[in-house]
């Protein structure tokens, strides 16, 4: 009995239908965008991050399935989605009728590029109007250079005058610019070496500075600066004077009669007395070494600094003078001339310029420029 029983049961059972199944839905996964119907108030004020993200965790996804998912207004969703596609986030797939999400690199550069062909195009631009505008700065100041032959040498003590005199010699010529720069006994600030009135000039400067400048921490950035422009750059064991020089317009020279504790500068416009100075600067710029911006020290150029200090040295120059002159400190200056003495057996400063003479470190011709110094 018990038997049949059961299998009565079970052919109950396979002669029933089955039930119908529910179809399955996909649970959404939790987003930043999803709010609950009591939260509905508090929309996001930028819904393009949740969409993005969601795109990127269930993507691709038709409009329909996002408004379902995240549970936002259908305007609020336009709303992200135009956003995402203006910024190339996302793109429409035609076949699939779905929104799929963009690398935000892939993005980058689809925007980039019209940007950057907008640049070179303007550049380009800007060099064709420099060409067409060379001829006419160069008559501009051919014309300045004959206005100024009815004076040709001008006294200015305001500095603030001479540095704009400087800045419109620089813009109005396609000329060189030359300069000679002495240095202090001590550090001073870089743009007080080199202004920015120079560094203008880029790739038409000569600086020439004495061996000093290699050692000076403060002021090798602001040269090397220079350099990367196209500047070129030299040292030498000691300078004359300052001068800045725009070649075959003006030259920029220390006024000598300035009074004490004032600075003044001379503008001369002379040619023949530019030639001269041109001249000057060639003469010393020939024997200079090339300022390596790599190296921190005096490099090649140590012997040539100590040889200048014994030229100086065997004129009868005080220690002082020869120090101001070579654009070093006194502590310095005596570090050097103990190691040179002792090399050179000397009990004298003078002594040493005196061994240094007779063992040919120092030339005749050298003692006399040092001389005239």
């Amino acid at each position: 009995m018990m038997m049949e029983s059961l299998l009565d049961t079970v052919r109950v059972s396979l002669a029933s239908p089955p039930a119908a199944q529910a179809p399955r839905v996909r649970a959404a996964k939790p987003s930043p965008c999803t709010v609950s119907d009591e939260e509905s108030s508090a929309r996001p004020s930028d819904p393009a991050p949740c969409l993005y993200a969601h795109l990127l965790a269930e993507g691709p996804l038709q409009r329909e399935q996002m408004i379902a998912d995240l549970r936002l207004p259908p305007a609020i969703v336009d709303q992200g989605l135009r956003k995402l596609q203006s910024m190339q986030l996302a793109e429409y797939c035609t076949t699939m009728r779905a929104y799929r999400a963009v690398p935000p690199d892939v993005a980058q550069l689809s925007l980039s590029q019209p940007l950057q062909e907008e640049i070179l195009r303007r550049n380009r631009e800007i060099a064709q109007v420099h060409t067409e505008l060379s001829p006419y700065a160069e008559a501009f100041g051919e014309h300045h250079r004959l206005l100024r032959r009815e004076q040709s040498i001008v006294r200015h003590r305001n500095p603030a005058t001479a540095a704009r005199l400087l800045t419109e010699a620089i813009g109005v010529t396609t000329s060189q610019v030359l300069v000679m720069q002495p240095l202090g006994a001590e550090e001073t600030a870089p743009e007080s070496v080199l202004p920015d009135e120079l560094l203008a000039a880029g790739n038409r400067l000569r600086l020439l500075l004495p061996h000093t400048a290699r050692t000076r921490t403060a002021l090798r950035p602001r040269l090397q600066g220079a350099q990367d422009a196209g500047a070129d750059i030299r040292t030498a064991g000691y300078l004359l004077d300052s001068l800045i020089l725009v070649d075959g317009y003006a030259a920029l020279v220390p006024d000598p009669t300035a009074p004490p504790g004032t600075t003044a500068t001379t503008v001369v416009y002379e040619p023949s007395l530019l030639a001269l100075l041109h001249k000057v600067f060639d003469n010393s710029w020939q024997s200079a070494t090339d300022f390596d911006g790599d190296s921190s020290g005096y490099g090649e150029a140590l012997d040539e600094m100590r040889a200048a200090i014994l030229e100086l040295l065997a004129t009868g120059l005080k220690d002082e003078v020869v120090a101001r002159r070579i654009g070093m400190s006194a502590r310095t200056f005596r570090r050097h001339m103990s190691s040179l003495m002792e090399e050179l057996h000397a009990i004298s400063r003078f002594q040493a310029g005196v061994a240094a003479a007779q063992a040919g470190l120092v030339s005749a011709e050298a003692r006399g420029d040092a001389r005239s110094v």
